[in-house]
């Protein structure tokens, strides 16, 4: 349905206008257990939303459909047709990558010199795998997330890559639970100051998935790993694309302040108000988290630093591009100075007669820092699709980047 109907365009009223229910985790997870033969886990709460979303898409459309005038019912029929012809399939999708994340998971083994050798739990999506992995033209993604997370708490992000077709690692900090790490690697993370532990391991676990080129993404804590590891020539010429979501490590902040952009403004001010900021925000995955109080206090302390600068940044070389997205009203970060260190990059790379690199910098309107998680689905169908190098800023407002695969789908079939 390429047109814009007036059915539809009253339905997708409806669906943008409905009330958030309150969260309840039973509401979202009583479908239970995954069918399967071997399933033994339930849907990950990201993929109990969205299968909720379509629900109640098609709830409001039935609703509509009784009360249309007669004229219009066969308009909002053959609406409700493509609807679920295209919702099946996705379900199918969904469902696929829930399967993936817990049955294709892996553990790296790392080495380390006065540490031992532990395992980084990752999970690899892939929804469209090549018939010959030799033949194989796309550039995988690896992802690594927030603080101190593991791959079931950044799951919306992951995902919404795999969703795309692209094929995904999404990676664990070694002091999560999960990973089990060793009393000799607590310690050492805990007597860090900058991300060089964390950068160390992230090449190790790079190298040995076996990907040759690779589309490197972080999001928070995440990206000041990534800018740290690109300081080492080798593992740069590996990098096609380097997306920096909410770059952390450019700006200084003292603990009280982030505690209160934190706790206060983001979690008790933004998240837990609203049901899919909690799901994809918070809980996605608290079940599976947790990491010793030492290394986590650490972390905090790391992140709070301002660790890059205009110098630092320009060594920094990917063969592909360079994309820098937050949002100037989200904690840790400060438009002026972020903004102001990769122009200043920019600037000294022209200086040196060195190749340019291809950049971009978008600024989300957005009340928090977790946007690129809520905003996952949206954010991903934008960071897979090629984009023009430019100078100037790129404004962008959240409601742009669809929340929803219900959303989304909606959108597609009527043409927008």
């Amino acid at each position: 349905m390429k047109e814009n109907p007036e059915f539809g365009e009253r339905l997708s009223e409806q669906f943008e206008a409905k009330k958030k229910p309150l969260f309840t985790r039973s509401a979202v997870t009583r479908e239970a257990l995954v069918k399967g033969k071997t399933a033994a886990y339930g849907r990950e709460l990201v993929n109990s939303l969205e299968r909720a979303e379509l629900y109640n898409l098609f709830k409001i459309l039935r609703k509509e459909l009784r009360t249309a005038a007669p004229e219009k019912k066969a308009e909002g029929i053959a609406l409700r047709n493509d609807l679920a012809r295209k919702a099946k399939e996705m379900q199918k999708r969904i469902d696929e990558m829930n399967r993936q994340f817990h049955e294709e998971a892996f553990r790296v083994p790392i080495e380390m010199p006065d540490i031992g050798s532990f395992d980084i739990p990752v999970a690899e999506l892939d929804l469209a795998p090549a018939e010959d992995p030799e033949k194989d033209e796309r550039i995988p993604y690896v992802f690594l997330g927030g603080l101190t997370t593991n791959y079931y708490q950044t799951a919306a992000l992951s995902m919404a890559l795999g969703m795309e077709d692209r094929r995904v690692f999404a990676l664990t900090y070694p002091e999560q639970k999960i990973a089990n790490p060793p009393k000799a690697l607590i310690d050492a993370i805990a007597e860090e100051t900058t991300f060089k532990l964390h950068a160390e391991i992230l090449k190790q676990t790079a190298a040995k998935l076996g990907t040759g080129k690779m589309n490197l993404v972080g999001y928070s804590m995440g990206t000041g790993v990534l800018m740290e590891a690109m300081k080492d020539p080798a593992f740069a010429e590996r990098v096609n694309d380097l997306v920096l979501l909410e770059p952390i490590g450019l700006v200084e902040k003292s603990l009280p302040k982030i505690a209160k952009e934190f706790l206060v403004d983001q979690a008790f001010g933004q998240t837990f108000p609203n049901v899919e900021d909690r799901i994809k925000g918070w809980l996605q995955g608290d079940t599976t988290s947790g990491a010793p109080v030492a290394a986590l206090k650490n972390d905090v302390d790391i992140i709070r630093k301002k660790q890059f600068d205009a110098e630092s940044l320009s060594r920094m070389a990917p063969s592909g591009s360079l994309q820098v997205w937050f949002s100037p009203d989200s904690p840790l970060m400060n438009a002026k100075e972020i903004d102001g260190a990769f122009e200043g990059a920019a600037r000294l790379r022209r200086e040196r007669g060195e190749a340019e690199i291809p950049q971009n910098i978008t600024h989300v309107k957005s009340a928090t820092h977790a946007w690129p998680l809520v905003h996952a689905i949206g954010l991903a169908g934008r960071l897979t699709r090629p984009r023009p190098s430019s100078e100037k800023i790129t404004e962008l407002a959240q409601e742009d980047l669809d929340r929803t695969y219900a959303q989304k789908l909606l959108k597609g079939v009527m043409g927008k």
